[in-house]
C-alpha cells in the first residue's frame, strides 16, 4: 500500500471514528438506539519478521434509532428489523471500502452484524410488548 493510499485510509478511519463518537453521544442523549457493529480482520505487513504478520480487528459501528416506531405493532417491529439489516449492510460496505484487500463476504459480514444486534432488538421488542420503556 503506498503512502498516499495509507494516509487516505487512515484519514477516512479517523473521520469514521469521530462520526461514530458524535453519533453515539447523540444516541445516548436523544434516541432509543441499537448498536450494529460489523468487523473484519485486517492483515497488514509492517515488516517481514519471524513472528509473522500482525493482525488487528477493525469494526464499524452504526446506531439504529427507533424512538419514532411503535414496536407494539407488527409494522413497527418489521421496520426496526429492516433498519438493523440496512445498517449492517452499510457498515459492511464501509468496511469493504476502507479495507478492500480484506473483503469479507458481504452476506457473511451482514449476518454476523445482524446476529450480534439481535439481543438488543429482542429486548426492545419485549420492553415494548410489556409496556415498559427500555433503558
Amino acid at each position: 500500500m503506498n503512502t498516499r493510499r495509507l494516509t487516505r485510509t487512515l484519514g477516512c478511519a479517523l473521520i469514521s471514528i469521530g462520526l461514530c463518537a458524535a453519533t453515539a453521544a447523540l444516541a445516548d442523549n436523544q434516541l432509543s438506539t441499537i448498536k450494529v457493529e460489523a468487523s473484519v480482520i485486517s492483515k497488514k505487513v509492517i515488516e517481514t519478521s519471524a513472528s509473522g504478520i500482525p493482525t488487528e480487528e477493525v469494526s464499524v459501528t452504526r446506531w439504529v434509532g427507533y424512538e419514532d416506531l411503535d414496536l407494539k405493532t407488527h409494522a413497527g417491529a418489521t421496520e426496526l428489523k429492516r433498519r438493523v439489516e440496512e445498517s449492517a449492510r452499510l457498515a459492511c460496505k464501509q468496511l469493504d471500502e476502507l479495507y478492500p484487500l480484506e473483503q469479507p463476504e458481504a452476506p457473511t459480514c451482514e449476518r454476523a452484524a445482524i446476529s450480534a444486534a439481535q439481543e438488543q432488538v429482542d429486548k426492545a421488542l419485549a420492553a415494548a410488548e410489556s409496556g415498559a420503556k427500555e433503558e
